[in-house]
């Protein structure tokens, strides 16, 4: 069985607190930091019954002394801050100590002995049946890559004394995994995995990175995962710290750490025949294919704001539910449901945010093993009282007010809108605006929650995450990453907000958890689109008349051609694959707005060079 493993010092709390909750989030092993150790103030055998009736092993002691304090020898000779350590893994029944900092940039030059320094320190571990791992780190001075690590060892030539390797600290100078094929399995004591956001830069000797769980960031991990595997490497795998500055960790890390982690191992497990599978009956990665349905949760008033809203962009009320105060509007392929119901989670969300999306419905494959997926990783599934024919529907709770249904044909719930519902009996019609599906779905967060929903997402379905873009807000800074099904389906953007005064921020009033804030639908004419919503009584948003004036010279377009993007209040992009044209509603609801694209050929983005104007323009509602 894979083992996985992670450090306490990644997880914050108490000591038993961290162990309660990697064990938890489902690690099978668990690094002590030093520090957590030394600062326990009650006997090491409470921290080793407590892992025991966890099921956690210890597999090794972190260690993060210097060099120059670590191997500093007495008068007798003897080197008592390593044998202390030692002493703790004894009692702890540990058979590892990881030496994390072998010079620093102050310590330019190691000690001409180092070789039988370490030859006494891998002796004086060998009598208290453990072994010395050395982990490189590409910002020292010293050994800063693993071939000079490995080349230290061969030297020291104990069989006590290995090293880490870490894949960030390996594979952030841009090299491939392959480098790696022929380092001895025997002298890897422990692999770690981590994740870089760009490769390394070398400034005045070092490297400078930074760290992020697997699957976050640019690195071929699973490259590295498969050369390991191929070596004989049959230890743990195991988190590495994901930070170079020690910055606070986030909330439910272990958790996240954990979906990485499995997530990685399980592709891997797909075509390499060295590794097993991480998790026995682990689904595969969830094909999405649509959007189903948005709802809302709503009250009386609320609802009326809302209804107006959609009929101005020419959505018809088609149908009732059979037993509740819920409705389906429609257009083209686009269903949004309006829950008046102030129980169940559409109250719940209500009470909790207001008026809101509160539930998504997503078209996969097989529902029932797609909520397999996500509760084996750690996610929970939702469920509530049905009425009388009402379809269980597959689904889970993804975090606060979140809530995701599966939709597919295996289980029926497609015909949802058939079995629960009743047209709407004497509703006018009105011709459709051009309206055809949903293009994306933006979620709004607070920044430091932004890569915990990012690692939701990618491993627990089969998407692709774009690059970081930074938005410039009239009030502070959005990171907004962009994510999508391989074939565009499905497009998510998760808006991190650094500052409570921008306009994604103002949106999370009240400390609110993550929540949806706009939704794109896509048209194929936006130009006849925006007629029909003339006629309609659509409500768009005002752009800055010298938007236009710069988005002439900038593309250098036709006149007439400006002034047609003006007239209708469309903001425009271009790139080599294709053309993007938006328009947006008035922001109701605390900061929510609806947004109308058009994609010409192939392009990809989402017009970030408009969200300045975009959220100027916005800014008058905050």
């Amino acid at each position: 069985m894979i083992e996985f493993s992670i450090s306490t010092d990644l997880i914050e709390g108490e000591f038993f607190d961290k162990l309660d909750e990697i064990s938890q989030a489902g690690f099978h092993a668990v690094e002590l930091e030093i520090s957590d150790i030394k600062n326990f103030h009650r006997s090491l055998s409470k921290i080793k019954s407590y892992c025991d009736a966890l099921k956690l092993n210890i597999y090794a002691i972190n260690c993060s002394d210097r060099y120059s304090l670590l191997f500093q020898k007495n008068k007798t000779g003897d080197f008592p801050i390593l044998r202390e350590y030692l002493e703790y893994a004894q009692h702890l029944d540990v058979s590892l100590i990881t030496l994390r900092n072998l010079g620093v940039s102050n310590e330019r030059t190691i000690k001409k002995d180092i070789i039988s320094i370490f030859v006494e320190a891998a002796e004086l571990a060998k009598t208290f049946n453990c072994r010395l791992a050395l982990l490189e780190s590409p910002w020292t001075y010293i050994i800063n890559n693993e071939l000079m690590a490995l080349d230290l060892i061969n030297k020291v030539s104990h069989t006590n004394f290995g090293f880490v390797l870490n894949s960030t600290q390996c594979l952030t100078d841009g090299t491939q995994a392959a480098r790696f094929r022929d380092v001895p399995e025997d002298r890897i004591f422990l692999a770690q995995l981590s994740d870089s956001a760009r490769f390394g830069q070398r400034t005045d000797g070092t490297w400078t990175t930074s760290r992020l769980l697997p699957g976050e960031g640019v690195l071929n991990l699973e490259s590295f995962v498969k050369i390991l595997s191929r070596n004989g490497y049959k230890g743990p795998w195991s988190i590495s710290n994901p930070y170079w500055f020690k910055l606070k960790p986030r909330k439910n890390f272990s958790q996240d750490a954990f979906r990485s982690l499995v997530s990685l191992l399980d592709e891997v497990a797909k075509s390499e025949v060295n590794i097993s599978k991480p998790l026995q009956d682990l689904p595969s990665k969830v094909q999405v294919t649509g959007f189903e349905f948005i709802e809302f949760s709503v009250d009386k008033k609320t609802h009326k704001e809302i209804k107006k809203i959609l009929a101005s962009m020419a959505f018809r009320p088609e149908k009732t539910h059979k037993t509740k105060k819920v409705e389906l509007w429609r257009q083209g392929s686009i269903n949004v449901v309006l829950n008046l119901e102030m129980e169940g989670h559409a109250g719940e969300a209500f009470i909790q945010n207001g008026p809101c999306v509160c539930d998504m419905g997503v078209r996969v494959k097989d529902a029932r093993q797609t909520v397999q997926r996500a509760m084996m990783l750690g996610t929970p599934s939702f469920s509530q009282r049905l009425g009388d024919g009402e379809l269980n529907i597959p689904a889970i709770k993804a975090g606060g007010a979140n809530v995701v249904h599966f939709i597919d044909e295996k289980s029926n719930a497609h015909r949802v809108w058939d079995i629960e519902f009743v047209p709407v009996a004497g509703s006018k019609y009105p011709q459709p605006s051009g309206l055809r599906r949903i293009d994306h779905v933006a979620q709004t967060m607070k920044h430091d929650e932004m890569r915990s929903w990012l690692t939701y997402y990618l491993s627990n379905f089969d998407m692709q995450k774009s690059d970081v873009i930074d938005i410039n807000d009239p009030s502070g800074l959005i990171m907004s990453q962009a994510i999508s099904s391989p074939e565009g389906e499905v497009r998510l953007n998760l808006n991190g907000a650094l500052d409570q005064k921008t306009f994604a921020g103002s949106f999370l009033k009240n400390d609110a958890v993550a929540g949806v804030q706009h939704i794109a639908f896509t048209t194929d004419d936006i130009f006849e689109t925006s007629e029909k919503l003339n006629l309609m009584g659509f409500e768009r948003l005002k752009i800055p008349e010298d938007y236009y004036e710069s988005l002439e010279a900038d593309f250098k377009l036709d006149k007439d051609f400006k002034n047609r993007l003006k007239d209708n209040q469309i903001l425009y992009d271009r790139d080599d694959k294709g053309e993007y044209f938006q328009i947006y509603s008035l922001p109701f609801w605390n900061g929510f707005f609806f947004e109308i694209v058009q994609r010409s050929g192939r392009f990809d983005g989402y017009g970030a060079r408009n969200a300045s104007t975009r959220l100027i323009a916005q800014s008058e509602f905050v």
